[in-house]
């Protein structure tokens, strides 16, 4: 609880969310410190059934004000927000920014684009990344244009079509109020990566379907700018075709950080078919799939860990790989693998093995238990 109260005093777009699982106890301690006491303004959220005045409210008061009316009546809480924007810190104006996640429609597109100039840079990339995910949105209309501008599918009578790339040479003032970020990433040329930029935030239908246009950007002088802004676009877009494409035909040519990031738009079950023959491949990017998989692990993948572990307690030299698929496995394993994992612990011990490896079977095999006792209690 300490760290979660200076992480918010540090960084005040992250209140709200650290408000919610502090609870109780946070409250209380918030009321030992000054500069703790945030939490306790974020903690006094009025309800939408009692009185409230804007205009007076505190800080926190009024974003779970906010909030909650966003739910309700968009509309009218966007109007109070505009209301007292001028007079607002920047620091609140983020907050509430952000908190147009909630009942996000085309209504609120003239308001976030006038964000977009707000002179806080929190305010303008809160602004910016709901856009993006706003269909019909300006921002996205005007990266479409661009895209379009920047990338022609040339139709030929003879042969194959191709791609006609033109890339901006430049960074001009519009491309930088719409989030393109000045400085390319490393050993990236400018024109390369204003052209990455601009496809990364196109809509992904500006374009043909996936496996078409992984076609026509094979070979192209602008092959890796295109490849990349296409996986950009479908981690901010959350599309799931475009996802499962690019990491089956391409992954290997992409970067190591827009690479994972497009493991997580893949539902549970594909990212654990992706875990399952990783471990059975003995890949090493394996623990990385089973870290991000979302909730519980599927059969194949439970099935796999089950594999796993029962080949590295008789095989492997490295004890620590076994406790860390172990504990991995703790969490996200399904309760009712309790009783196999109990089997192969008692076979464990039961063979010449060393008690090193044998202790995170075990362990596991106890955790199972008694996460499966709570379900059987929690059943009415």
């Amino acid at each position: 609880l300490p760290a979660l109260l200076d992480a918010g005093r540090r960084n005040s777009i992250i209140r709200p969310a650290l408000a919610r699982v502090a609870g109780e106890r946070g409250v209380w301690l918030a009321g030992l410190r000054d500069d703790w006491r945030w939490l306790r303004d974020e903690a006094k959220a009025p309800s939408l059934t009692t009185a409230f005045d804007w205009h007076t409210g505190g800080s926190g008061e009024r974003l779970g004000h906010l909030t909650a009316l966003r739910r309700s009546d968009p509309a009218r809480a966007r109007e109070l927000v505009e209301s007292t924007w001028a007079e607002d810190s920047s620091d609140d104006r983020a907050r509430f920014v952000a908190a147009f996640a909630t009942g996000l429609s085309e209504a609120d597109d003239a308001f976030l684009e006038r964000a977009l100039d707000d002179r806080r840079k929190e305010v303008r990339e809160a602004a910016l990344e709901l856009l993006r995910r706003l269909p019909g949105s300006g921002l996205r209309s005007r990266m479409a244009q661009r895209a379009r501008a920047a990338v022609r599918r040339e139709r030929r009578m003879i042969g194959a079509d191709r791609l006609i790339v033109t890339p901006p040479e430049e960074l001009d003032p519009g491309l930088r109020r719409d989030g393109v970020a000045s400085t390319p990433a490393r050993g990236i040329g400018v024109s390369a990566w204003l052209l990455e930029e601009i496809v990364a935030g196109a809509p992904l239908d500006t374009w043909a379907e996936p496996a078409t246009m992984l076609r026509l950007a094979r070979g192209n002088d602008w092959e890796s700018p295109l490849l990349h802004g296409w996986a950009k676009a479908a981690v901010a877009q959350e599309d799931v075709g475009w996802a499962t494409v690019l990491l089956n035909e391409v992954a290997g040519t992409l970067r190591e950080s827009v690479r994972w990031d497009l493991h997580l738009v893949l539902p549970g079950a594909e990212l654990g078919r992706l875990a399952a023959d990783a471990l059975r491949r003995e890949d090493p990017m394996a623990n990385r799939l089973l870290a991000i998989h979302p909730g519980s692990w599927p059969e194949e993948l439970s099935v796999a860990v089950l594999e796993t572990i029962a080949h590295r307690a008789r095989n492997d030299r490295h004890s620590w790989q076994l406790g860390e698929l172990c504990r991995a496995a703790a969490v996200a394993m399904p309760p009712a693998y309790a009783d196999l994992v109990g089997r192969l612990a008692l076979q464990l011990d039961q063979e010449p093995a060393d008690a090193s490896r044998v202790r995170p079977v075990a362990d596991l095999a106890r955790t199972l238990a008694f996460r499966q006792e709570m379900v059987d209690e929690l059943k009415p």
